[in-house]
């Protein structure tokens, strides 16, 4: 079954309604689904796989779960940092230095996904290695059963 944009410009009850329906005609029939669509938030809830297209092309091709862990291409990590919003807010940013100073710190970025989510990494580290930490965003998602942050 083709559906292009199948909740294009929907309300979102209107748009989960459409996702639950296309669940139940693939999980009752077994019909397979080609999905066509921009929103990630669609494909994070109802497919099985991603393929991405850019000029005609088709650059990546994965499971769901490791597209949204571990996005093969430049084009799958630019979809990823704009749904998962991954870019610090602008103002935080603008604060940044460049270059490490004498009254600056290290901004680090870390990537969970399965088990790891739940390790207490942060607070181990901030007590073994005796540094003070500072977590400046942070966000948890669930997709197809596996947890990332």
């Amino acid at each position: 079954m083709l559906c292009d944009e199948a909740t294009s410009a929907l309300d979102p009850q209107t748009t989960g309604s459409i996702l639950e329906l296309l669940r139940d005609i693939n999980q009752t029939l077994g019909l397979t689904i080609l999905l066509i669509t921009h929103e990630m938030e669609v494909v994070k809830s109802i497919c099985h796989r991603v393929s991405l297209i850019s000029d005609g092309e088709l650059v990546e091709e994965a499971d769901v779960g490791d597209f949204f862990t571990a996005p093969g291409t430049q084009l799958g990590r630019e979809f990823l940092n704009d749904f998962l919003q991954l870019e610090p807010p602008k103002g935080l940013v603008e604060r940044l230095e460049a270059e490490p100073g004498e009254h600056t710190h290290p901004v680090v970025r870390l990537a969970f996904s399965g088990d790891a989510v739940s390790t207490p990494l942060i607070s181990r580290l901030a007590r073994d290695c005796e540094v003070d930490v500072s977590i400046l965003q942070a966000k948890v998602e669930s997709i197809q059963e596996r947890t990332l942050g």
